[in-house]
């Protein structure tokens, strides 16, 4: 699952062509987003529901998810509403219901896509990427890699239905925290250091509601 108006061609081929080596990887644009019909919902409940909705049409009854920054989001809200589906759980820089520091998504990507716009760049390298001489080679290596994708040319994410993305992101910042105690999928939290999009402190609480899983 992936993040924040991101559709297929968003997902580094390094890292997926990484993984098929040893699973069969399954990508998606849920609905409203890509090529796929329907209105992006403006809660994450549902997002999980319409991705449900795919696995069950695609006949998959149990998988390991990935979920990466509001993918993440989606993929905790999947796990504890459709428990027996999910093998093992990867949550990659993203973090927890209730955390209103995600709620400032919004504001930072709308700076980071004016700053990309005057400096022609693509907006992923100032969101995704430090400003160091290091992060600027490692974001344009990154987009490189992203235009070189030869089999998947998908439709950009519409201005109506990131915005729909952001009601659901700032909605589930401000609802009550989830019950993540109840998710018992083996489960990796993976980060970086810093995160100016979702707070590398969330991952602290995910250790603190996870960690009865520490030993799998």
């Amino acid at each position: 699952m992936n993040h924040l108006s991101a559709t297929l061609d968003n997902w580094d081929p390094a890292l997926i062509d990484l993984i098929s080596q040893q699973r069969r990887v399954i990508v998606f644009d849920n609905r409203g987003v890509g090529f796929s019909d329907g209105k992006v919902p403006t809660t994450i409940e549902q997002m999980a529901a319409d991705c449900y909705a795919f696995v069950t049409a695609m006949q998959l009854t149990q998988f390991d998810l990935l979920g990466l920054s509001m993918g993440g989001f989606v993929a905790q809200a999947f796990t504890l509403k459709y428990p027996s589906s999910v093998n093992h759980l990867i949550l990659v820089g993203t973090g927890p219901q209730g955390d209103s520091e995600i709620a400032k998504v919004g504001r930072i990507t709308t700076f980071d896509l004016i700053r990309a716009f005057l400096t022609h760049r693509d907006v992923k390298e100032y969101l995704f990427f430090t400003r160091t001489p290091q992060g600027k080679q490692a974001g344009k290596s990154f987009i490189n890699r992203l235009n070189q994708r030869e089999i998947v040319e998908d439709k950009a994410i519409t201005l109506a239905a990131y915005r729909r993305q952001l009601i659901a992101i700032k909605q589930y910042a401000n609802d009550q925290p989830a019950n993540l105690a109840q998710i018992n999928q083996p489960t990796l939290i993976v980060n970086g250091d810093h995160d100016r999009m979702v707070p590398v402190n969330g991952s602290n609480d995910f250790t603190t509601l996870l960690a009865h899983f520490l030993n799998h």
